[in-house]
């Protein structure tokens, strides 16, 4: 099985029979946008959710389905797809599949290349929270871990079945993220102090209501993740956001308003080698909040505004901004590098981060396409996850940090 040497590495997924297979495509999908070659085999079971078609369409490669085929076989080879890849995931990995892994039994592509596998294996579980507390399926996964293998802990929440509790197939997005930690054990960050800025803020008019933005802070998200996985010691300050990354809970500072955001930011300040500014943060504030929730009344309203601290350009002007390395970020919705370019030379950063926030990536979104506007000129990233994208972002970093 070739592969093309300009892919940062081989990929092969093994899909057993579940209902989250289909989640499955999708991070067979952000595997390949992020540059890995992609090839996957299919148990019976997982045929019967997915269709071979599906993993084809977004991989480019023929899907391993049968063991009896000749022509299967002869192309790929269930040694070969086992032995041919830098990492073999199991995904989702249901209680048979565990069960077959750690008792050395093959029957199907998928078991008959754990069998074959000739490094670790990447088992993410998937399965009915019961089956998942099974003293056996405990059994299995301790039996697992002790040869090498990797297990991701499956997310908990509402199951397919209606039962809620732990067994959820983690998103597409956590996996490939874990994926990128396992094949990528980089700690280039190791002597760096990272404060990352992010999420929305609210400006409240009352009590009840407020001035925000749709940041849902999956990109700082990101970035943290991407900067803690090669050593960096990370500080997050976070705006409001709809979901939680409980992993960011030891390191994160939450605030709500702009004016608490700036305050956290220079407080935090002294201590950063890298700020990077990827919050949305309001530009108006009301000149006076009401104390209480205002009633209805007439068909038009009028509320004066102020403009909030611009914290990028006051973190771009700082007496000890020679001290660190300043990231920016320009959402956009036209003329983005133009924009971005004039921003950075306004803000006074070492590099703008622009995307077009008219397309449906960007915010809230687990992808996006971004430019990264430097004093050297632009590189576009094609469409990628937020977290292969932030380890981007972290090695333009450094290579700004070497000319320095």
């Amino acid at each position: 099985m070739q592969t093309n040497g300009q892919h940062k590495g081989r990929v092969h997924i093994g899909v057993g029979g579940g209902i989250a297979a289909f989640k499955v495509v999708q991070l067979a999908s952000s595997l390949v946008k992020s540059g890995y070659a992609v090839h996957v085999g299919m148990t019976p079971s997982a045929q019967a959710f997915v269709g071979p078609l599906s993993f084809q369409a977004v991989t480019g490669n023929a899907v391993f389905t049968s063991l009896t085929d000749p022509g299967q076989e002869g192309d790929i080879g269930h040694i070969s797809f086992a032995q041919d890849c830098d990492i073999l995931v199991i995904a989702p990995a249901t209680a048979n599949l565990l069960a077959k892994a750690a008792l050395g039994l093959g029957d199907d592509v998928v078991s008959t290349a754990m069998l074959a596998a000739d490094k670790p294996i990447f088992f993410v579980p998937a399965m009915n929270t019961q089956m998942w507390q099974n003293p056996a399926t405990q059994n299995h996964i301790e039996t697992l871990l002790s040869r090498g293998h990797r297990v991701l802990e499956p997310a908990s929440g509402r199951l397919a079945c209606g039962a809620v509790g732990a067994g959820r197939l983690p998103e597409p997005a956590e996996i490939h993220r874990a994926l990128e930690e396992t094949l990528n054990p980089n700690i280039d960050l190791v002597d760096l102090k990272i404060l990352v800025v992010g999420g929305p803020t609210r400006e409240y008019l009352d009590p009840v209501r407020f001035l925000s933005n749709p940041s849902s802070g999956k990109t700082a998200f990101a970035l943290c993740h991407a900067a803690r996985d090669r050593g960096a010691q990370v500080r997050l300050i976070l705006g409001p956001v709809p979901h939680l990354d409980e992993r960011t809970a030891g390191y994160r500072r939450d605030v709500v308003s702009a004016q608490e955001m700036y305050d956290a930011v220079f407080e935090e300040l002294p201590q950063a080698d890298v700020v990077i500014m990827c919050a949305a943060v309001s530009d108006w504030t009301p000149s006076t909040p009401l104390k209480h929730k205002e009633k209805k009344s007439g068909d038009t309203k009028s509320i004066e505004l102020k403009r909030t601290h611009d914290i990028l350009h006051a973190l771009g002007h700082h007496e000890s901004r020679r001290k660190y390395t300043l990231v920016g970020f320009a959402a956009e919705t036209e003329n983005v590098i133009e924009n971005a370019k004039q921003k950075r030379v306004v803000k006074h950063t070492d590099l703008i981060v622009a995307n077009d926030v008219s397309r449906e990536l960007g915010f809230e979104s687990d992808e996006n396409v971004i430019t990264l506007v430097a004093p050297d000129g632009e590189k576009v990233l094609n469409q990628a996850p937020k977290y292969a994208l932030a380890h981007e972002i972290l090695d333009e970093v450094l290579s700004l940090r070497a000319g320095r």
